[in-house]
């Protein structure tokens, strides 16, 4: 069928916002998003170089908690209780369903692409385990309930996504608490709300623990409602949010510098790539290049690179850069 609209399109331009002020929150392996009374969880395949979400309507809520912006990973007094330790596939909330979930569920790169959902019962929960098959994976969301409230867990399969949420009841509310307290110390002389958000968006959602796959990748956003959620961008990770991770977690910086300089360093300089390195937009940008050198010696002050190696790479940098020099003036084609 011959398509007779508008045929004018650029693929990098944000559509319109339909819908805003959500409540945030997640982990290194997860978002969440809150909106009315659907919570999305959303995590990235990076077997798949997508992001994954899952909507479930009847648990949790925007009235659940009060306030605008970033659900704390602990929560505050008065808000319904919830705990998310930085490093678990999964998390607790200190309530029950009252009945079955709706389920749905899409995959994001640029647009949301809906996904069928499945769910079967098993021997250790009342709530199913809700799956789809998503190219190589089954990615999956899991519900164990016990008197304290709910262990939520996520997997690329159904096995694993309930038996997360079974490990994470059997470390215990209790223990995820300190857990999640001792990752917050960190951040105790931050007053301002509107820094700690924008902190906890920069620790959360510009990287993500991969549970498909033993890995970490780098994305533009872990938020599905962001234009390009499962692209790559070097400029946006090593100007803006790599300073703010090393300032907060010193150790999860080292681990995604090693990251950018190894994955990702093979396509340097192209416009966008996929979550695995792979070329997503094809293009020669000049800040895409460029800020590689901030990376080098940030590999350095961590001891990823030695000196000698970092000389060769930057070399690496430099031959490109001369590429694409004008003969004559100091301008770059792209």
């Amino acid at each position: 069928m011959k398509f007779k609209g508008e045929e004018k399109m650029i693929i990098t331009s944000p559509g319109k916002v339909l819908r805003k002020n959500y409540r945030l929150s997640g982990n290194y392996y997860f978002s969440l998003l809150l909106k009315d009374d659907i919570v999305e969880v959303c995590f990235p395949l990076c077997s798949n170089s997508s992001l994954f979400c899952f909507k479930v309507r009847g648990f949790l809520t925007e009235r659940d908690f009060r306030g605008k912006g970033w659900i704390e990973i602990l929560t505050e007094e008065g808000d319904t209780e919830m705990v998310i330790p930085p490093y678990t596939q999964g998390f607790f909330v200190g309530k029950k369903m009252e009945s079955l979930p709706e389920v749905e569920a899409y995959s994001k790169i640029f647009w949301e692409i809906p996904s069928q959902v499945n769910s079967f019962r098993t021997n250790w929960s009342r709530i199913p385990v809700y799956y789809s098959q998503f190219r190589n994976s089954l990615p999956s969301i899991g519900f164990r309930e016990a008197d304290e409230g709910s262990y939520i867990g996520i997997g690329d399969t159904p096995e694993r996504a309930i038996l997360n949420s079974i490990h994470l009841g059997r470390i215990g509310r209790d223990a995820l608490f300190k857990q999640a307290r001792k990752f917050l110390v960190n951040f105790d002389d931050l007053d301002d709300k509107t820094v700690r958000d924008n902190i906890f968006l920069s620790l959360f959602y510009s990287n993500s623990s991969c549970v498909d796959v033993d890995d970490t990748c780098i994305m533009a956003s872990k938020s599905p409602k962001y234009y390009v959620s499962g692209g790559f961008w070097a400029r946006d990770f090593i100007f803006w949010t790599l300073p703010v991770i090393e300032r907060y977690d010193p150790s999860r910086a080292e681990d995604l510098i090693s990251t950018l300089l190894s994955k990702y360093w093979k396509n340097k300089g192209i416009h966008a790539l996929y979550l695995d390195g792979r070329i997503l937009y094809d293009g020669f940008e000049l800040d895409q290049l460029s800020y590689y050198f901030l990376a080098l010696e940030r590999g350095m002050h961590y001891g990823i690179l030695d000196p000698e190696r970092s000389l060769e790479m930057a070399d690496e940098l430099i031959t490109i850069l001369e590429s694409r020099k004008h003969e004559r003036y100091n301008l770059y084609s792209t």
